[in-house]
């Protein structure tokens, strides 16, 4: 007697963004790489030889994923993974002036575009080149800049003081 068994299809390859990117210091894992599909596997190897873990760290790098429906696997799909390490401030200068007045301020990254601010946690960007006038000021006040490149942004701002000197003033004279 022949008996008959159903054979099942094989499943397509699951569907993602072909390049997913993440900056260094969320520290990425096989966890935070995204697709669609049922039963999803991740690889490191064309070959498909052994499953990662979702706590795998990710590094710059081809992954693979496939899906399994029905007891069968996929072909798999190739993802680029590109991981972005956060710029740095590598420098700043802090000014001063003598009374009140507009204060230059500067700095360098290690990487892209720099960013200041009036406060060390959010807030709307004052500027965003390598140096900063402030405005008018009477007070010694600190600045806050942080560096973005590539949607990364630097871990944490970098504080840069505009320091107000008080004139000093005769307090009395003596005829000659």
């Amino acid at each position: 007697i022949l008996t008959i068994t159903a054979v099942n299809a094989s499943p397509v390859a699951p569907t993602a963004t072909t390049t997913q990117s993440f900056c260094s210091n969320t520290s990425p894992t096989v966890a935070s790489l995204t697709a669609t599909g049922t039963s999803i596997k991740w690889y490191n190897s064309a070959g498909l030889t052994s499953v990662l873990s979702s706590t795998t760290s990710l590094s710059t790098g081809n992954y693979y994923v496939t899906q399994t429906a029905s007891g069968c696997e996929s072909p798999s799909f190739t993802i680029s993974a590109v991981v972005t390490a956060n710029p740095t401030i590598t420098s700043s200068t802090a000014g001063s002036n003598c009374g009140p007045g507009a204060i230059t301020l500067s700095a360098s990254a290690s990487s892209g575009t720099l960013n200041w601010y009036a406060g060390s946690l959010g807030g709307t960007s004052l500027g965003s080149l390598t140096s900063y006038t402030t405005p008018s000021i009477s007070t010694t006040t600190t600045y806050y800049v942080e560096a973005i490149s590539n949607a990364c942004i630097s871990v944490s701002r970098t504080a840069v003081n505009a320091t107000i000197f008080a004139i000093p003033s005769i307090s009395s004279t003596s005829p000659a």
